[in-house]
């Protein structure tokens, strides 16, 4: 029988009822009925047939109270070549998971209205590819503007496994809450191609339904080899770790777009999994507030880029290569740097407190500024850690090039014969040699600083071109 859409189908009785059995189907065959006032509302010309299917069709009702698993797994069940079910304005209470083992097939609703609430405790509410258990990689599937919640405990919202070409969009997600469990917003693992786009889990489901259900564990989860993933717009507040890299060799991908406030843990974690976990992925336009222990963790990040975004960044000694430009966080001590041949640029912090790097690793700080007060002064116009050049042994040095400077002799310095205002210079003396006050160079007392070997030096210079001390280390 062909497709028949709600308007021509023959089985309406009486001009006054707003109810139908689909066409195809035995009456009593099916638990509810299908209103008509609501679909017309909604969707006025949906094809009750396939490739479009509306669960209640199959007698799901969206009360909150009856078990809607059947009847939603039975609309999916029926598209076997693919289609679209649609899940209209209601409350859809299961009890178990929401298999989806076959390609080309979306899901798709009205937003937060369209709610699919997962009942039963450390339970998953839609399981798709693999993780329902079938043996073949599947693609194109996609979910789209839905409320998803897993069960309480460790219950995932949507859990998939070697699904490829696949979106989720327009989601609102809550998973298990349990601190210690699995509990999970989107979980993936090995799936390639997967484009997740304007997505939020922030705790409980707003009006119309307010569920009290509460934030997963983690946002989303990323296990072993999550390639070409694009993330984008998203909100993800109150979990542990909003974005976690697990397993291992997830290459290529990017997150442009993105809030993590009030994260326990991270806003982007990377710290399981062996060297060079994360490869070059773009982390763009990211902004963390208020996580507990930091916003960007890369454990193991290895030529990534991270740019134009807000937040403490910490790259250990697994991380290699990376580029991080316009980062900047309204707190002092804002970055670490660990690794290894990482550059930073036009990054700034409001402090004057240096980043804490790790020497003889030849990363490059490039206008690190400290921005807490106007005028900005520029802490590193260029630093390059491991690498202390010395000064030239004589009276009116360059500073050219460098922050951190050791003594080339012994010959009385006056005055540096470059420099910029706002530069910072740290003099680490390697001999016995006189630092002059009162033309040039203002020391505090107003007196010469005789310098011996391991005495340290850091002078700013102003305004005026003239140098002013900072602070010493008279060893």
């Amino acid at each position: 029988m062909p497709n028949k859409r709600i308007s021509q189908q023959t089985s309406i009785t009486a001009p006054t009822s707003d109810y139908l059995i689909p066409t195809g189907l035995a009456a009593g065959s099916v638990s509810g009925q299908f209103n008509l006032y609501d679909m017309f509302r909604n969707c006025p010309d949906l094809i009750t047939k396939s490739p479009w299917v509306d669960v209640r069709a199959y007698g799901a009702t969206g009360d909150g109270v009856t078990d809607d698993t059947a009847a939603i797994q039975a609309a999916i069940d029926i598209l076997t070549n693919g289609g679209t079910v649609y899940i209209p304005n209601g409350n859809f209470k299961i009890t178990s998971p929401l298999d989806i083992d076959i390609g080309s097939i979306q899901l798709i609703g009205n937003g937060l209205q369209s709610c699919i609430n997962q009942a039963t405790a450390d339970t998953h509410a839609i399981r798709l590819g693999k993780s329902t258990g079938g043996s073949v990689r599947r693609k194109l599937i996609r979910l789209h503007n839905l409320a998803i919640l897993g069960g309480s405990g460790s219950g995932i919202a949507i859990q998939g496994e070697e699904i490829d070409n696949s979106e989720f969009s327009s989601l609102y997600l809550r998973g298990g809450t349990s601190a210690t469990g699995t509990g999970r917003g989107i979980s993936l693992k090995s799936s390639y191609w997967t484009k997740i786009d304007k997505l939020e889990i922030t705790g409980n489901i707003p009006p119309p339904y307010s569920l009290t259900h509460g934030a997963p564990k983690y946002g989303i989860y990323l296990d072993n080899s999550c390639n070409n993933t694009w993330i984008s717009r998203i909100q993800i507040d109150s979990c542990t770790d909003a974005i976690y890299f697990a397993g291992t060799s997830h290459q290529g991908g990017a997150i442009d777009g993105a809030c993590f406030a009030s994260n326990s843990g991270y806003g982007i974690n990377s710290q399981v999994g062996s060297s060079y976990t994360v490869t070059s992925w773009t982390f763009k336009n990211i902004v963390g507030e208020s996580n507990t222990t930091g916003d960007i963790y890369g454990y193991n990040f290895a030529f990534c880029t991270i740019l134009d975004s807000q937040g403490r960044i910490n790259l250990t000694a697994s991380s290699r290569y990376n580029q991080i430009f316009n980062a900047n966080y309204s707190a002092d001590a804002s970055f670490i740097d660990a690794g290894y041949g990482n550059r930073w640029i036009n990054c700034g912090q409001q402090g004057s407190t240096l980043p804490t790097v790790t020497a003889s690793k030849n990363s490059e700080w490039i206008n690190f500024t400290d921005f807490s007060t106007w005028p900005y002064t520029i802490l590193w116009k260029y630093y390059k850690a491991g690498t202390i050049e010395a000064l030239a042994n004589d009276a009116t040095p360059s500073v050219s090039g460098s922050n951190q400077w050791l003594t080339g002799g012994t010959t009385t310095i006056t005055d540096f014969d470059d420099g910029y205002i706002g530069q910072v210079i740290t003099i680490i003396s390697e001999h016995a040699i006189t630092i002059t006050d009162g033309t040039n160079i203002f020391l505090n007392g107003s007196a010469n600083f005789v310098m011996g070997a391991t005495d340290i030096l850091t002078l700013i210079q102003k305004a005026d071109g003239l140098w002013y001390e900072i602070s010493r280390s008279d060893n």
